[in-house]
């Protein structure tokens, strides 16, 4: 059940805490829930001081005690991080998929197999992380509140379907035709049958993943631009 406790505004200061700001079109509409069992004059109270911090650009949200207040850490939850700080955990998170695509790759290179799609298998594993945590968390993305840069994602995004396509394709012909244990004669039978089926397995998975994710990625920005001028024309029509 709601509670229809008194609840109070947040207060509002030039200091930035945490270095976090709240992009306005995604606060707005996870306030609707936040705020459902508050009073008529709660809400407009601090939906007017909330216009006003992004009116402003200078002011943040500051909360006194995020994490233990049942009130607040809702809120604290919608906050992003700022550009400096979504630049550093963008990359932060390029160089753990470049880790954990060459953990992937290292069992043939140590194997001494010469996988001429070894290449192409390092990318697939990249494409699919990436895409995968864009799907999950864009908001920490840099350009998760630019319309240009999701636009650019949108027309460059396709340009990946060809290689993608290709790497794939090329797999599956070798794999019909040569055979896996071709390139694989240095090695036992037993060994032969183990990495066929690791190479088949991961290169299928990573390949087949990242073409999908390409794709539901440009859904992702299409809605996503959606709902930045849903909320913008919103506002616009309230202002007027």
């Amino acid at each position: 059940m709601l509670s229809h406790a008194p609840m109070s505004v947040p207060m509002m200061t030039n200091e930035v805490p945490w270095g976090l700001k709240v992009p306005e079109h995604r606060l707005m509409r996870n306030s609707k829930l936040r705020l459902a069992g508050q009073s008529q004059s709660q809400i407009e109270t601090w939906q007017q001081q909330t216009k006003a911090c992004f009116t402003t650009q200078k002011l943040s949200i500051q909360i006194d005690d995020p994490i233990n207040s049942s009130i607040y850490s809702p809120l604290y939850t919608m906050m992003s991080y700022n550009n400096a700080q979504k630049i550093k955990i963008e990359l932060a998170f390029i160089l753990l998929s470049v880790i954990i695509a060459g953990l992937i790759v290292l069992p043939i290179i140590n194997a001494g197999i010469k996988f001429d799609l070894l290449v192409y298998n390092f990318i697939y594993v990249m494409v699919a992380l990436t895409f995968i945590r864009w799907l999950v968390r864009w908001d920490l993305h840099p350009l998760s509140d630019s319309k240009v840069g999701k636009v650019l994602i949108i027309f460059m995004t396709p340009i990946l379907f060809f290689p993608l396509l290709e790497g794939i394709h090329s797999f599956i012909e070798f794999k019909d035709q040569a055979g896996l244990e071709s390139i694989m004669t240095h090695l036992s039978h037993k060994k032969q049958q183990w990495y066929s089926a690791y190479m088949r397995n991961e290169y299928l998975f990573f390949a087949v993943g990242s073409f999908i994710t390409s794709i539901l990625l440009i859904f992702k920005m299409l809605r996503s631009i959606w709902r930045q001028y849903k909320y913008a024309d919103k506002n616009k029509l309230k202002e007027g």
